[in-house]
């Protein structure tokens, strides 16, 4: 065992070791024809569904209300409106970066009917 000039292979030591049966060829013929069956079936099944799965409907026909929605109203209407959203994010929008950011210089506080 100690001898790096062993005739026996390291995988034959292995499997004596553990004491691994000799696989039957029959079992490996019906093993890669499961496999195989498998394989084909669920490759079949995923081409056929892919297009009526319930996510890719409601995704599609959002997609597409949106498109003729944009298109009905006008795509710059549709860009306006957005960037009136958007508007107000740094950046993006219409706040302007240059003007300096204004703080009170001290707390303020307001009182009423004693409240």
């Amino acid at each position: 065992m100690n001898n790096p000039h062993s005739k026996v292979p390291f995988e034959e030591i292995v499997r004596d070791s553990f004491a691994v049966p000799e696989v039957r060829t029959g079992f490996v013929d019906q093993l890669y024809d499961d496999l195989n069956f498998q394989a084909e079936k669920k490759r079949v099944n995923h081409r056929q569904h892919f297009l009526f799965r319930p996510i890719s409907v409601i995704a599609s026909a959002l997609l597409f209300l949106l498109v003729v929605t944009t298109l009905l109203i006008g795509p710059n209407r549709v860009y306006a409106e957005i960037m009136k959203v958007f508007g107000y994010i740094p950046g993006v929008g219409i706040v302007d970066q240059s003007s300096p950011i204004r703080i009170l210089a001290e707390p303020v506080s307001l009182t009423r009917d004693g409240i």
